[in-house]
This record gives structure tokens, C-alpha cells and sequence, in this order.
């Protein structure tokens, strides 16, 4: 999930960067209005969602879930 204030400027280029020599081979899905907002990225190479998670996860929020009672 983005951080609440967005992601940094740098992080973001750097994002946009590793995204771009990767065209066509993820989907982005993404709900940005509501208050759940999260941004998920499919990749079709485990390599490149290995590689996207070990420089990006530690810039972004982790989703809580919480059980249904």
C-alpha cells in the first residue's frame, strides 16, 4: 500500500525506472479514491516480482487485514 503522503520523489523515478524496462510484462491494479487504497503489481517473471518487492516493500505500508466476526 503507497504511504499515506505518497512515495517519495526519488522512489517514485526509481519505481518508474525499473517499470519502464519491464513494459508489457506486468498488470497494475490499483483502487486510489477510497480509504483502503492500495496500488498491486502482477509480474509475469517471480525474477522481477522478487526484485520489485526487495527494492520497493520497505517504502510502502503493509495492508492489515482483520478477521470477520
Amino acid at each position: 500500500m503507497p504511504p499515506f503522503a505518497g512515495f517519495d520523489e526519488s522512489v517514485e523515478e526509481e519505481m518508474i525506472e525499473f517499470l519502464e524496462q519491464r513494459v508489457g510484462t506486468f498488470d497494475l491494479y490499483g483502487e486510489i479514491e477510497s480509504g483502503d487504497a492500495f496500488v498491486r503489481y502482477c509480474f509475469a517473471r517471480i525474477e522481477d516480482a522478487q526484485a520489485f518487492h526487495s527494492r520497493f516493500a520497505a517504502a510502502a505500508h503493509k495492508a492489515r487485514f482483520h478477521a470477520a466476526s
